[in-house]
């Protein structure tokens, strides 16, 4: 009888180190989630106000007008422009052309899973350009996005009546430079060399 009362003992002891470790594993796991969900949501509150600022700002502009305006964009985002008729335009942009900021990951852009967007009232034109200089020569490049960074960056906006501009050129840069700002997924095309 003393023999089972020390066996019970045993497993009674080893149940609870279990119970523990199931506790501290599942504890750990809470606190990465709720860790990953805090940057998530600064993230998409950043990508709000830059909306929203950038909202403001076109708003302000009277149609025919165009004007320089500096916003602190946010790492490894995009800023995109959707109209009505494009295919891939983003559901929360219901039927209207929109703005969005939106996560750009391995070379694509995640609009409808981590982004925001505000509906425009016109058809909008989002793009960047750049000049590049390669072994073959110097190309003039587009991109139908502008790739935001944590730094200020100075948009053109264009306002009429029926077409809202927002452009970003990035001036002379290298090859290196280039791929790091086009490896976006955003479309893009080279127009001259």
């Amino acid at each position: 009888m003393n023999r089972k009362k020390r066996a019970d003992f045993n497993w009674t002891g080893e149940f609870l180190g279990v119970i523990i470790a199931v506790a501290v594993v599942v504890l750990l796991v809470f606190l990465g989630i709720k860790l990953h969900n805090l940057f998530v949501e600064q993230d998409m509150k950043n990508a709000k106000a830059f909306i929203e600022g950038l909202n403001g700002k076109i708003e302000n502009l009277n149609d025919g007008e165009s004007n320089n305006f500096v916003l602190r964009g946010i790492p490894d985002w995009v800023l995109v422009g959707y109209n009505v008729e494009n295919p891939s335009i983003p559901d929360k942009c219901f039927v209207n052309s929109c703005i969005c900021l939106c996560e750009s990951k391995d070379n694509s852009i995640k609009c409808q899973d981590m982004g925001y967007c505000r509906n425009i009232d016109r058809n909008v034109i989002v793009w960047s350009s750049a000049q590049g200089y390669f072994f073959d020569g110097g190309r003039d490049l587009s991109a139908e996005c502008i790739v935001t960074d944590n730094q200020l960056s100075s948009l053109r906006i264009s306002k009429t009546s029926d077409i809202i501009s927002i452009n970003q050129d990035y001036g002379s840069m290298n090859s290196v430079m280039l791929n790091s700002i086009f490896d976006s997924g955003c479309p893009r095309a080279v127009i001259g060399n």
